[in-house]
Formats: C-alpha cells, sequence, structure tokens
C-alpha cells in the first residue's frame, strides 16, 4: 500500500514511547516493590496510567 499522508515516523514514535513506558514502569515497579508490596505497585502504576491517559484523551462533557 502508498502512504498517503506523513512519512510513517509517527507509528515509530509511538511504539517507542509505548515501550519506553512499559520499561520505566517496570523498574520503578521493582524498585519500590518491597515498599509497597505487588498491590500497592499495582495501584501505583494504574494511576500513573489513568493520569496519563486524562493527559492525553480528556473525557467529553
Amino acid at each position: 500500500m502508498a502512504r498517503t499522508n506523513g512519512d510513517g515516523i509517527g507509528g515509530g514514535v509511538a511504539v517507542l514511547g509505548g515501550a519506553t513506558s512499559v520499561q520505566v514502569g517496570a523498574a520503578i515497579g521493582a524498585t519500590i516493590f518491597p515498599l509497597v508490596g505487588p498491590a500497592g505497585v499495582v495501584a501505583l502504576r494504574q494511576l500513573v496510567a489513568a493520569v496519563a491517559l486524562l493527559a492525553v484523551a480528556r473525557p467529553r462533557r
């Protein structure tokens, strides 16, 4: 298929951003695991993901 818009960099940036997010989240989670336990790590990662999602795609009224 021929590309019709842009130069295709957007998809690569999205993949790199997602991979970076996963790796940074795992590194931070491993660091705080002894302090807050498994449930705390999951809760913190979900909270950060929710805040990031709200920053990118705000709900419509």
